[in-house]
């Protein structure tokens, strides 16, 4: 169930959840600050993993004060957090921006052709 948010980030309905599964921090930063890294390509607070937590979080906190839609919604809520605590431990998923969650790094692997972020998620 943790890999469903995965499988749906590309989906029409769920494009908007692809900025949550990572933190991108500034090459020359020494340390992740919220209010400057949190946000989506377009400036959009809160768009990063923290953001998701703490957005999740918030929701399945206050399951009870929801109307009858809002609380079909926690079984989403519920499966989106359990993913993005999965994903904040992610090395790729909380590092610098230039190397785009590893992706741009260039890796031999096992005599393939890779990229670090497909190697370290894959095992």
């Amino acid at each position: 169930l943790c890999v469903w948010p995965d499988q749906i980030r590309h989906w029409y309905r769920y494009r908007w959840t692809s900025p949550l599964h990572f933190i991108d921090t500034p090459d020359d930063a020494c340390s992740y600050e919220y209010s400057r890294d949190c946000h989506d390509t377009h400036g959009v607070k809160d768009m990063c993993v923290a953001g998701a937590i703490q957005n999740f979080t918030s929701q399945l906190e206050h399951y009870r004060e929801g109307t009858s839609d809002r609380r079909y919604n926690m079984t989403e809520a519920l499966l989106f957090l359990s993913h993005f605590m999965g994903d904040i431990h992610q090395p790729m998923h909380v590092g610098f921006t230039t190397d785009e969650g590893g992706n741009t790094i260039a890796v031999r692997w096992f005599r393939h052709k890779s990229n670090l972020h497909h190697v370290s998620v894959s095992g």
